[in-house]
């Protein structure tokens, strides 16, 4: 008796439960009625649209934000850093050393945005003019003050070194066309390996005490690594001819050489 009672019960209150959901079921609001109810606010990467009064999200192709690095698209680290990743930081490299592999952390050279493309290069506040005063002491020829002025750090892909002899001495036993430079070269103590152009050739001649000859030109270099410290000669050469006695010399063809004091570290790509 006391048994079948419970059973009526649970199944009255079961039933009671039942109604309940059933009716609030019936009464939930739908989560859209259009699409713009479906709208993704702050992605604009996301469609949202509304069907049977649920929202449904499409990725849209083809949009920075997609979480998708999209080269056909035209994105990249520096056009979209959401989906490609920041062009930024320091660059590691590997050296061998006493027969070891270290990775080396550049100090100047890091990834930086230029024209919109990811590029290696160097924070121009890191850079400093470095100018060099150098002399040329010719016995029987003449003496001239050669500046050398370039960027350290050089970055190879734009910077350019220029270099200027200024004539203090003449000696008289010189005839004109008093001097011709005809040529200037840059080597680099890693390796001697010429960074100048092959065809770099002056056509000025120096007349008098004062004339200058100033000469401004890219350097180039088979650099593995992305950045690397060197020591710098720039060698002027020059042809005078002299007058000894009423004899004129053959043309005297001779070059100096020009150690810069302080190394030059060079950023390449």
């Amino acid at each position: 008796m006391k048994l079948g009672r419970f059973l009526l019960t649970f199944l009255l209150i079961s039933m009671l439960v039942g109604s309940f959901l059933l009716l609030s079921g019936c009464g939930k609001k739908a989560e859209c009625e259009s699409s713009s109810d479906c709208v993704v606010i702050g992605n604009p990467c996301i469609l949202g649209s509304c069907s049977d009064g649920l929202c449904v999200n499409r990725t849209k192709d083809d949009c920075c934000g997609n979480r998708k690095c999209e080269a056909d698209s035209a994105e990249n680290k520096c056009t979209c850093a959401k989906d490609c990743g920041k062009c930024e930081g320091k660059i590691n490299y590997n050296i061998t050393s006493a027969g070891r592999q270290k990775t080396i952390e550049t100090q100047y050279a890091k990834y930086i945005c230029e024209n919109t493309i990811c590029l290696v290069g160097v924070d121009p506040a890191d850079v400093n003019e470095e100018r060099f005063l150098n002399e040329i002491n010719l016995l029987k020829g003449f003496k001239a003050d050669v500046i050398t002025v370039m960027k350290n750090p050089f970055d190879i892909r734009k910077d350019k070194i220029k270099v200027t002899l200024l004539v203090k001495y003449i000696d008289p036993q010189v005839v004109g066309p008093l001097i011709s430079l005809p040529r200037i070269r840059v080597l680099s103590s890693v390796g001697k390996e010429l960074m100048s152009p092959m065809d770099l050739v002056l056509n000025f001649n120096i007349i008098k005490v004062g004339d200058t000859v100033t000469q401004e030109f890219p350097l180039s270099t088979s650099q593995k690594i992305p950045e690397e410290s060197r020591t710098i000669t720039v060698y002027i050469g020059y042809v005078y001819v002299i007058n000894s006695s009423g004899h004129i010399s053959a043309p005297i063809t001779e070059e100096a050489a020009i150690s810069l004091s302080k190394k030059i570290t060079f950023i390449t790509q």
